[in-house]
């Protein structure tokens, strides 16, 4: 009897893990569960510039660990391509996706920065990488990074006024379309190209061929048209400010945009911004933000 009593508590706690990270559907594709997988679906407005975060579904957030390399967030990104997120935007509520076309579709894990240190470098094997901050910065102190299980995604809308989205969860082509207030946001939006957003800020002493202090800036910004091809690219951009400067008087800004296998971390160590600002990039087909709208003024005055 005991051997019953035990073997029907593991059956039935498999089974409820099982309803908790494979949502039911019918055989027709339509959604039987009460509760949308994607959840606390948020937005925040920049200048022109919407960044929503949410929860990875929670087969995905089972599976990702606190710290990976960038090599390894894509690999894992790689184990989930059967798996995909459509984001729906409309001036109205969305209480139904039927009817509305996606504005994007984007892959898991999107809150890594996976390309931070470049590509087809010993960093991308080594080194920890990164995630996004998502929050503007106070004082230029950076805000916390975003939860190793959250996804990001910008969107630039073309007309101002109030927006609504929704994000739902595609698994084999088959799309989850229940909403509800977990996977649903408004938010007023303007238009422009975004703000760049401080990831954070380092000081080096004596750094590569320099003497002295130099404070290092991290920023990212999701490009997109007509600076960039696609919406919502996440570029980061480094800013080296070297001991030297005095805040309004003039001085050389050194701009560098490295090619495939080398890194804004790398190319720095080059250069002679001793003598004045570095502004460096990752690989994009995008225009770079000016020096003004990555230090917000605050350091830079021309």
């Amino acid at each position: 009897m005991k051997k019953l009593k035990s073997g029907i508590s593991f059956f039935l706690s498999a089974c409820i893990m099982i309803a908790i990270l494979c949502p039911i559907t019918a055989a027709n594709g339509a959604d039987v569960n009460t509760t949308a997988s994607v959840s606390q679906l948020a937005a925040r407005h920049y200048e022109g510039q919407t960044i929503l975060t949410w929860n990875e579904i929670p087969e995905v957030a089972a599976a990702v660990p606190d710290t990976m390399t960038p090599q390894q967030v894509k690999e894992l990104r790689a184990s989930f391509n059967y798996i995909s997120y459509r984001i729906y935007r409309s001036t109205s509520p969305i209480t139904s996706v039927t009817g509305l076309s996606p504005i994007k579709t984007v892959n898991t894990l999107t809150g890594w920065d996976d390309e931070f240190y470049g590509r087809e470098n010993s960093n991308v094997t080594s080194r920890n990488c990164p995630r996004f901050v998502v929050e503007k910065d106070t004082n230029n102190v950076a805000a916390a990074p975003v939860s190793a299980n959250t996804a990001v995604s910008a969107y630039n809308p073309v007309s101002a006024g109030t927006a609504y989205y929704a994000v739902t969860v595609v698994r084999n082509g088959v799309e989850e379309t229940l909403i509800d207030s977990g996977n649903t946001v408004m938010i007023n939006e303007t238009v422009g190209q975004g703000i760049p957003i401080l990831q954070k800020v380092e000081t080096q002493t004596d750094y590569f061929y320099t003497n002295g202090i130099s404070t290092h800036y991290y920023y990212t910004r999701w490009e997109s048209p007509p600076n960039s091809n696609v919406q919502g690219m996440p570029q980061d951009y480094k800013v080296i400010v070297p001991q030297s400067y005095r805040q309004g008087t003039p001085a050389p800004v050194y701009m560098s945009f490295h090619g495939w296998s080398s890194s804004m971390h790398s190319i720095s160590a080059w250069w002679p911004y001793r003598l004045g600002l570095f502004l460096g990039g990752r690989p994009c087909a995008c225009r770079v933000p000016d020096l003004q709208e990555l230090l917000s003024g605050s350091l830079w005055s021309a």
